[in-house]
């Protein structure tokens, strides 16, 4: 059994009994008195400042199980990546519902909320950040967002750009020489690892010295990032618009002729220190020169490959009738968002960026389950410019509180492909997912909320509108789980199964 694989679920068996041993001594069953029925039904007579939708207003549930004034929330993490690794640090929110006085308390998951994260993995990523929401700030129409964020990868992901991303995994074995089509993405992975002699067909290459391809579809990339939005709601909080302003600093840096630790040597199979070869970032950079009419970034005015600061203006129209942001049980939610940068904002890049996307969530048969929601998503993105940044193109940006998705694979889209996989410039995803509650509790007065959770994605990208057919889509199906905590946080592990990968993920947050 592999490592990973034994680790998640020792973990899991540990988690689950000492669950088991805190409920049997902490917990008891959630139930409603005449005094919580009272209380809600006395809410109808709270005046708000404005109107607000029925549609907008939380479940009989979700009140009575809705916290008052100040609570904070937070996890330590520890959780396997099929990309970096183990990974260790924490999450923690602070938030304020105010009291059952506020007739805010009644629409709104919360009046504010503070976040803070911060996580360190095996393979030296780390991350950080800081964020704050506050919806109906101030009692107006008026919701405030702002985001600090910092990263650095040492191994993001970069397969190319465009249709050609969706071909099959393939390699020649560097220990047989043998083809292999329609590779497992470990097979793929280890195959890159294996030493081999320089190639005099490639620049810069020594035929007298030992390479490796490692890091063939990685670079190290550096990320700081300061946002700020402000969004006025209307027709009774069911329309939301949107403008931001986001400054936007990426560092690139690239392992192409890097004496590079963890390569394997063909005849022992132990680790070595090696060259590494020329990557796949620097063939596609490198082939604008060499033959334009063939590059890919040449004809689609890619750029962005020793990073650069991007200034964002971005706006958003949002129609939205959840009934709670953070863990919907009904209601409708589109969006169209776009971003744009330009020279005389402070931009090195020339681009515009857009998305439309649609979600719905809907209960089933909610007579007999408690709560059964299926819930489904649609997008559609596209991203043009004179000059864009790659890493533009490896992200879908929306204007809801979930910000960006990070195309196509990875926990947020396509879970059983990984991250960064397959881009193009124009991107489609469809997510469906059911949620199913099967118990709930409280534990030393926090409220948790268990639900089982079957899935499918389904994506396609593609080099124009032009070229946009409904064939040759990726796939894969998946089952999760949640803990929703307190209602305003959502924990969520996934697993996911594809034609050439398998992924598990631990996150903060529905995936839509």
């Amino acid at each position: 059994m592999d490592y990973r694989l034994k680790l998640f679920l020792s973990n899991s068996f540990l988690i689950l009994f000492s669950m088991a041993t805190a409920i049997g001594q902490q917990t008891f069953f959630i139930g409603t008195s005449t005094q919580d029925t009272a209380v809600v039904k006395g809410s109808d007579t709270l005046e708000l400042p404005f109107p607000l939708s029925k549609e907008k207003r939380l479940s009989f549930e979700d009140i009575i199980n809705k916290k008052e004034n100040w609570y904070s929330t937070g996890l330590p993490e520890m959780t396997i990546d099929p990309i970096r690794g183990l990974s260790v640090g924490g999450n923690a929110f602070l938030f304020n519902n105010n009291d059952r006085d506020d007739p805010f308390f009644y629409y709104t998951p919360y009046r504010i909320r503070y976040g803070v994260g911060f996580r360190i993995a095996q393979n030296g990523r780390v991350a950080g950040e800081l964020n704050i929401d506050i919806p109906y700030v101030f009692n107006t129409k008026w919701r405030l967002r702002g985001d600090i964020i910092y990263a650095d990868d040492p191994n993001f992901q970069y397969f190319g750009i465009g249709e050609q991303t969706l071909d099959p995994l393939h390699y020649q074995d560097k220990l047989t020489g043998n083809q292999v089509n329609r590779a497992r993405f470990n097979d793929y992975a280890h195959n890159l690892a294996i030493t081999r002699p320089g190639r005099l067909s490639t620049i810069g290459e020594d035929p007298t010295r030992t390479y490796t391809d490692l890091h063939y579809n990685e670079v190290d990339y550096n990320q700081f990032l300061v946002g700020l939005v402000a969004e006025r709601s209307f027709f009774e909080g069911r329309m939301r618009l949107m403008v931001g302003l986001e400054y936007l600093n990426i560092g690139i840096t690239h392992y192409d002729f890097q004496n590079v630790p963890g390569a394997i040597d063909p005849i022992t199979g132990e680790e070595k220190t090696a060259i590494q070869g020329q990557t796949r970032i620097t063939e596609d950079f490198r082939q604008q020169s060499i033959d334009a009419e063939g590059s890919f970034w040449a004809r689609h005015n890619i750029g962005g490959y020793d990073g650069g600061r991007i200034m964002l203006l971005q706006t958003g129209l949002m129609w939205d009738t959840r009934d709670l942001e953070p863990d919907p049980s009904s209601g409708f939610f589109a969006e169209l968002a776009q971003e744009v940068s330009y020279g005389w904002m402070g931009s090195e890049f020339d681009f515009t960026k857009h998305l439309v996307q649609g979600v719905f969530y809907e209960k089933l048969f909610p007579r007999h389950l408690s709560k059964t929601v299926l819930t489904g998503r649609l997008a559609v993105g596209y991203v043009r410019g004179n000059n864009i940044p790659f890493t533009e193109v490896l992200d879908l940006w929306g204007s809801s509180e979930g910000g960006g998705i990070p195309v196509l694979g990875g926990a947020r889209a396509l879970r059983g492909y990984r991250e960064s996989r397959f881009a193009g410039m124009v991107t489609t995803l469809a997510n469906l997912e059911i949620r199913s509650r099967f118990h709930q509790m409280r534990i030393w007065n926090q409220h948790l909320a268990f639900y089982a959770v079957p899935f499918f994605d389904a994506g396609r990208v593609y080099d124009s509108f032009a070229n946009i057919e409904m064939r040759n889509f990726r796939y894969n199906p998946g089952l999760g789980a949640r803990i929703a905590w307190n209602q305003a946080t959502i924990l969520r592990l996934d697993y996911a199964r594809s034609q050439e990968d398998s992924q598990f993920f631990f996150v903060f947050g529905h995936t839509f």
